[in-house]
């Protein structure tokens, strides 16, 4: 992103710290690190995605080990929305054009190993995994190693494409800031799993902080 060097010089200015720019690399790496802490049962071989406003971010590896592959997609929740610009509420010829849009775009994802455990991190996956459990208010330690199933995901997709605007904003678990671009964030999301041949997704709250944080004072397990 542009302005990087300017961040830099208000942090040593204002709090005397030399900060760096985390790279590409480095950033796949910690955000690797940080979504996989405190969730069990993963398996040997993990798939992680991001999905954010602009791009979607795809990571494959071990728990523990650095990431073997790293892409991002030119694809996330405002960007799309932007792309389809879809009525209020979306006309069922907007959401199959959402769902082609986020298909094409990620048609280069690559396929994960059968054994792979799909995991989903950031607001996209935590505000859809919250609405299915109905939560009133966010409950990190409920949705952080949740499991959502594809039909389970396809169904809050569908329950919150229904609704206007104005009404999806007062669902339980959805903030009213993120209710204009949850659609196209779940047909992105959904768009992933497909792509990735999975029919589930365990979900983190945890991502590029905690896995900086864990590597700055050297825990090896996050």
């Amino acid at each position: 992103a542009e302005g990087g060097a300017v961040i830099v010089e208000a942090c040593r200015s204002l709090f005397g710290v030399p900060a760096r720019v985390l790279s590409g690399d480095e950033e796949a790496e910690v955000t690797f690190r940080g979504s996989l802490s405190g969730i069990e049962g993963l398996g040997s071989e993990v798939c992680v995605f991001d999905i954010g406003g602009g791009s979607t971010e795809v990571v494959f590896g071990r728990p523990g080990e650095r990431p073997t592959f790293a892409k991002s997609f030119d694809v996330g929740s405002v960007r799309l929305t932007e792309r389809v610009a879809p009525g209020d509420p979306p006309s069922r010829d907007d959401l199959e054009r959402l769902e082609k849009a986020a298909m094409a775009l990620l048609v280069d994802c690559p396929r994960a190993l059968p054994e792979a455990t799909a995991v989903g991190i950031a607001g996209t996956m935590t505000t859809l995994t919250a609405v299915h459990l109905g939560l009133e208010t966010y409950d990190g330690s409920r949705v952080h190693g949740a499991t959502l199933t594809l039909r389970e995901l396809e169904a809050v997709v569908t329950k919150l494409a229904a609704l206007p605007l104005a009404e999806r904003s007062l669902v339980h678990g959805l903030e009213p800031k993120r209710a204009d671009v949850i659609v196209a964030g779940g047909f992105v999301a959904l768009a992933v799993l497909r792509a990735l041949g999975k029919d589930a997704v365990r979900i983190s709250d945890r991502g590029v902080r905690w896995g900086l944080a864990a590597k700055l004072v050297g825990r090896s397990d996050g």
